[in-house]
């Protein structure tokens, strides 16, 4: 994803880690750079789970707004291998953070917006998300997979 401006990109790694790298310019040749911004511990990634999602708000760099939005599949229940199961798995979730001047987020900034229910399955968990041009975010959050899904795919 890469900010209103055009000066940053925010790079997530499927085990949690968000990069954001900047003057990148692949016409003149100046080197990027980037600078370990998050790290997030209580992730699952086995199968299709991980740090799936990546937005910048729209008015991001203006009158302070330094607002990012995140989305990964979080171990809330410390069990990222229920298999099946409806009562204990992983949940994805849609969290907008601060990026400081300094492109590193503190982790307590953190506001969670949503969390989908328990993901029995590591399939089909999606993760894409974009502001639209009427200003709103849109999150594809998957069917989480499993069942009669895996069986006919």
């Amino acid at each position: 994803q890469i900010s209103p401006n055009g000066s940053l990109m925010l790079v997530p790694e499927k085990g949690g880690l968000l990069w954001v790298v900047e003057n990148f310019d692949p016409i003149s040749g100046r080197v990027p750079t980037k600078t370990q911004a998050l790290t997030i511990s209580k992730i699952c990634t086995n199968v299709e789970r991980g740090f799936s999602g990546t937005a910048f708000h729209p008015s991001f760099g203006t009158d302070g707004n330094r607002y990012i939005y995140l989305y990964y599949t979080y171990d809330k229940y410390n069990n990222c291998d229920a298999s099946g199961s409806a009562k204990k798995g992983p949940v994805n979730r849609l969290s907008r953070f601060v990026l400081g001047t300094d492109n590193v987020v503190n982790p307590s900034t953190e506001q969670v917006f949503f969390e989908t229910p328990i993901l029995p399955y590591g399939g089909h968990n999606s993760g894409q998300i974009r502001f639209g041009t009427d200003g709103y975010l849109y999150v594809s959050v998957g069917d989480g997979g499993g069942g009669i899904s895996q069986e006919n795919d």
